[in-house]
């Protein structure tokens, strides 16, 4: 009977080292692949950070085009305050509004 338990014990240990083993096989091969997938991946990037340039000088031209425009318009606007200063003036002083 000692025998029979010994080799059912052994059956089963047996049974959870396959297991074990298969999980671990299987966690290997998807960290391999996890690995290749990241090699794959910097080379892309490596391969992008050449054509990085031509974008930073687009976005550039971009920017500046804002300021410029933006620019422009604080311009046009304190350009349209001093009309409205200039004509503030040439109404005579009894007809403008007190404060």
């Amino acid at each position: 009977m000692l025998k029979i338990k010994e080799d059912f014990d052994y059956k089963i240990l047996s049974q959870k080292l396959e297991v074990q083993l298969d999980k671990l096989i299987a966690e290997n091969e998807r960290q391999g692949k996890a690995f290749d997938d990241e090699v794959e991946k910097e080379a892309e990037m490596s391969d992008g950070v050449h054509g990085i340039g031509s974008d930073n000088s687009q976005a550039a031209m971009l920017l500046e085009a804002a300021m410029n425009s933006a620019m422009q318009n604080n311009i046009d606007d304190k350009s349209n305050v001093v009309d409205l200063r200039r004509r503030n003036r040439k109404i005579p002083t009894n007809m403008r509004l007190r404060r």
